[in-house]
């Protein structure tokens, strides 16, 4: 098989080469958002040149470069945990590099001090060994796709884990902070899996029916959909530098910080401090017995509101099962609001305006259980059924 450049291979070239564009700017940008970006950019590389070797070697013009066999399948064990690091700066935007977190990486040393010999050797013996995987399957190629697909994979699924743990405990205000921000990795992991399967197709359809091509035509089309949706959403591009952190002198640990979240949104789920009208963010502090400077990083920075949206998005979504509960259909809005916490009537439209997208009226009348008992003029200060 000699080197062979076809429209394929070009529309793999300037898919890898917008990607690297857009991976330079993830990685240059600054913002609230610069940490995950950068786990982002610094994934994009990697499938950059990874794919960039299965452009070579499904072109053949791998047996122009010999010396750089093999070398793309070192980096799968590179973009496993860099996947995984992404979507977690996402669900937890205090996430940071840890030391046990290079254990992550050690798949990677094992694999490269096994290929190594393989790398030690001169051009012939690397030429030889393509002219032969390009003619036959090994059982060695079997066993090393094997393992390659195998671990991809489950990388693949340790990240979905976390996106779905984060939607699962987050109330549905939160969800729409991340719905942009979801946006990507959703993409990002559904390209994951379709190329699962299709590195599994090419598994057992080794050099049959172009089955080396399908995996590299499937990951160049979801970068260029990636490239797109990311340049859509704005918050995936820093152009102006990010203004200094006002917890940037903080004495909280990013542990401590998750910790701290987690019992944050332990109390407010069981104990529902937030139906108290004068609760206040020292009263908050108090009862979970932390520094309120250290809760209000939490909420700024670990949670990605400030205090008053924290506490309304509860009120909100218990004043939406309230307009939602036949028993309270004949309770004022005003009722309703105080039962939640709200102290007026002006704050409470504000908030569910603010959270919801409409009204309390509106969002009542599209969703409240039917009544034909109600009166008419009452439609304006009782709950609409």
């Amino acid at each position: 098989m000699g080197p062979s450049f076809n429209v394929f291979a070009l529309i793999h070239l300037l898919g890898l080469l917008q990607a690297f564009v857009l991976a330079t700017a993830l990685l240059m940008g600054k913002g609230q958002n610069a940490r995950p970006n950068r786990f982002l950019g610094a994934l994009l590389v990697t499938v950059v040149f990874m794919f960039g070797g299965i452009i070579l070697n499904n072109t053949g013009y791998i047996l122009l470069f010999p010396h750089l066999a093999r070398t793309y399948q070192l980096l799968n064990f590179i973009a496993g945990p860099l996947l995984l690091f992404y979507a977690q700066a996402l669900a937890f935007p205090a996430f940071t590099l840890r030391r046990k977190q290079v254990l992550h990486f050690v798949p990677f040393f094992l694999y490269a001090a096994y290929t190594l010999p393989f790398y030690l050797q001169g051009a012939s013996y690397k030429l030889n060994y393509l002219t032969e995987n390009f003619t036959s399957v090994s059982l060695e190629w079997y066993l090393n796709a094997g393992l390659i697909i195998s671990y991809t994979f489950l990388y693949h699924l340790l990240a979905l884990r976390v996106v779905v743990k984060h939607l699962r405990r987050t109330e549905e205000h939160w969800r729409r902070i991340f719905q942009g921000r979801l946006a990507v990795i959703a993409i990002i992991l559904l390209a994951c899996f379709s190329g699962d399967v299709a590195q599994l197709f090419r598994y057992a359809f080794a050099y049959q029916w172009n089955a080396n091509n399908v995996a590299p035509l499937l990951g160049t089309l979801f970068l260029y959909v990636l490239t797109f949706v990311s340049l859509k959403q704005s918050r995936f591009m820093f152009i102006a530098a990010a203004k200094p952190s006002r917890y940037e002198n903080s004495t909280l640990s990013p542990e401590q910080a998750r910790v701290y979240a987690g019992q944050l949104i332990q109390v407010m789920a069981l104990e529902r401090p937030f139906l108290d009208q004068n609760l206040t963010l020292q009263c908050l502090a108090d009862r979970l017995s932390i520094l309120n400077r250290h809760l209000s990083q939490v909420i700024n920075e670990h949670l990605d509101q400030n205090f008053s949206d924290f506490v309304n998005g509860y009120r909100v979504e218990t004043a939406k099962k309230g307009l939602c509960d036949p028993h309270k259909r004949y309770l004022t809005i005003e009722a309703i609001a105080q039962d939640a916490g709200f102290s007026s009537r002006s704050a409470f439209y504000n908030a569910f305006k603010k959270h919801v997208g409409m009204t309390p009226i509106q969002f009542s009348r599209t969703y409240a259980v039917e009544s034909t008992t109600l009166p008419k003029q009452a439609e304006t200060t009782v709950v609409p059924s």
